[in-house]
């Protein structure tokens, strides 16, 4: 169960959508110490091999949290669990972790595309993208970063794979800027209408896993 001082909303669509069956996931986990962890990731591949890499990865990455790891600590220890334990060539994961004493947001990336913060002040979109380490898989060992970033009442968090942004003709880049720029226009009432953002950015039928969490801070 979250914290309170949050609500949020997902859409999660498989690419295969008969079986049911994709590597996209996401976790929100209420943690010690009035915190509360957020994650979003994507193993490459689909199909059932995926689902048991995306639920051990899943599993693993929450434990490792509760135990009071950082994003990027949880991030590096996940890596070697990944080498050990995972059978899917590589994975994407973005981790934020909201302390709502300090109204303080960490957060850490593997590969993953960059999560946005909207503040509610401005309407400002903010690119997090300045805590991104290698994908978990490749590298036996591999070292990650902290982002620090303050948060406020009304501020929405978009933490979503790589299904939003990419599709043929479309550069993963120019589908980031495009993700950044609707968020900025989205009324902010209906910030947390995570299938409607989907809709509007990914029309089905979609060939790839779709996975969109949304976070309202309060």
């Amino acid at each position: 169960m979250p914290a309170a001082g949050i609500e949020f909303d997902v859409c999660y669509e498989p690419a295969d959508t008969v079986r049911g069956l994709g590597g996209d996931w996401y976790d929100v986990l209420r943690l010690p110490k009035n915190r509360t962890y957020f994650a979003v990731g994507d193993i490459v591949g689909h199909g059932l091999q995926a689902v048991e890499d995306m639920a051990a990865l899943r599993g693993a990455a929450r434990t490792l949290a509760y135990r009071g790891g950082s994003p990027a600590q949880v991030l590096a220890d996940l890596n070697d669990f990944t080498e050990d334990v995972v059978h899917s060539e590589f994975a994407t994961v973005v981790i934020a972790v909201v302390d709502h004493t300090a109204g303080v947001l960490t957060y850490s990336s593997a590969g993953h595309p960059p999560a946005f913060l909207r503040k509610a002040d401005s309407g400002r979109v903010l690119r997090l993208s300045d805590a991104n380490g290698p994908l978990l898989g490749p590298l036996r060992t591999a070292a990650y970063d902290d982002g620090v970033i303050r948060v406020d009442s009304g501020d929405v968090l978009v933490m979503y794979t790589d299904g939003l942004v990419e599709r043929p003709g479309l550069a993963v880049t120019a589908g980031i800027s495009r993700a950044e720029r609707l968020i900025a226009e989205w009324p902010a009432a209906e910030l947390l209408d995570c299938e409607a953002l989907a809709g509007k950015l990914v029309p089905p039928p979609r060939s790839d896993d779709i996975c969109v969490l949304a976070v309202r801070f309060d």
